[in-house]
């Protein structure tokens, strides 16, 4: 499955979420076939952020049933559907390391992420 390479970053100096169009990201291979991610963050003052100051999330490849993009460190809802009109989704199953389809038809809604809302988590 092709999925779209979109990424956020939580900036934890700040309190706020960065869209991607804030920072930069490279990815350098090296020899022993290893991905890492490089960062570089805009509009930071002359000051040289480091990986800790940020976390970033990636985009999964799923929308939410108001069409909001769900990114890793977002906090959904889950619902079974009453009638087949509102289909965005079937049950999603993260299985090594791809998200398939099952069968029992859901809907799924972002509401919030693990930075702002702690409170939806505990």
């Amino acid at each position: 499955m092709k999925r779209e390479k979109k990424f956020r970053a939580y900036d934890q100096q700040e309190k706020r979420m960065l869209s991607g169009e804030e920072f930069a990201l490279s990815f350098i291979f090296d020899s022993e076939g290893s991905i890492r991610l490089n960062y570089s963050f805009f509009d930071c003052n002359g000051e040289h952020p480091t990986e800790d100051d940020y976390v970033v999330n990636e985009f999964v490849g799923i929308k939410d049933k108001n069409g909001k993009e769900i990114f890793e460190g977002d906090i959904i809802r889950i619902g079974e559907l009453k009638n087949k009109q509102n289909v965005l989704v079937e049950d999603i199953r993260y299985i090594q390391g791809v998200f398939s389809d099952q069968k029992r038809k859901i809907w799924i809604e972002v509401i919030g992420n693990i930075f702002d809302n702690k409170e939806l988590i505990t």
